[in-house]
């Protein structure tokens, strides 16, 4: 029987996850793994490599937003690719067009990597809009 795991990542003890988890309120998931750790790339968090581990076939994997699972583009895609192999289908929250499980053709008609792309710019040119209102 397949399972739904989510997955929250913040990079600092300081920052709170709160609004990662209400986004996931209404969802019906199985397992929350909450870290507390770089996304500079995938090697050194152990919460998400214990639960990678428990993905099986058929599971399904949702994150909040692109850049909570990751940072770095190249580590991002590698670890996508790993997954899908895997047989888990992966959604992201905030941007719908990545849900594999949703979007089948998404794996054969348009390839991810440049859709990840495009939305770690839009993420990034958002970021930088919000700074300079901040001052």
């Amino acid at each position: 029987m397949s399972k739904v795991f989510a997955y929250i990542r913040v990079s600092t003890r300081e920052q709170n996850e709160n609004r990662q988890l209400d986004a996931l309120k209404d969802l019906n998931i199985d397992e929350i793994v909450v870290e507390k750790a770089s996304g500079k790339n995938f090697v050194g968090r152990e919460k998400y490599q214990q639960m990678k581990a428990q993905l099986r076939e058929g599971d399904l994997l949702i994150i909040h937003s692109i850049d909570r699972f990751g940072r770095n583009y190249t580590e991002i895609c590698k670890e996508w690719e790993t997954l899908i192999d895997k047989g888990v289908d992966i959604q992201v929250l905030d941007m719908p067009i990545l849900n594999t499980r949703d979007n089948q053709r998404i794996n054969r008609e348009i390839d991810y990597r440049h859709c990840i792309k495009a939305i770690r710019l839009c993420s990034r040119e958002r970021k930088n809009q919000y700074q300079n209102k901040t001052g």
